[in-house]
């Protein structure tokens, strides 16, 4: 037959087998390394959605996407800054003299 008892209640443990611990099973009182970093992610997601205008109203891959988008725009903006620094630095023409 089988290893264990089949006449045993199922309050009962009749293979006398501890179950496997759960994922987010607290040690001592602490959280686990997986439960930290989960919540982490989570207060980064809420300081992302206070900065986009309408973050709040936004689910996380959106907030993810705006995030990307307004990053590429804001660099975008700098090299567009320093080209007219630049332009500016050289005396504000490029054309040659004598033409």
């Amino acid at each position: 037959m089988g290893f264990c008892s089949k006449s045993a209640s199922k309050d009962q443990n009749p293979c006398n087998v501890r179950p496997f611990p759960t994922k987010n099973r607290r040690k001592n009182g602490r959280k686990t390394e997986k439960m930290a970093g989960k919540e982490s992610v989570e207060k980064k997601l809420v300081a992302l959605q206070r900065l986009l205008p309408a973050g709040k109203s936004m689910k996380g891959d959106r907030i993810f996407e705006e995030t990307a988008e307004y990053i590429v725009l804001l660099r975008t903006q700098v090299q567009i800054l320093q080209k007219l620094v630049d332009l500016y630095s050289n005396g504000g023409c490029q054309c040659k003299e004598g033409g």
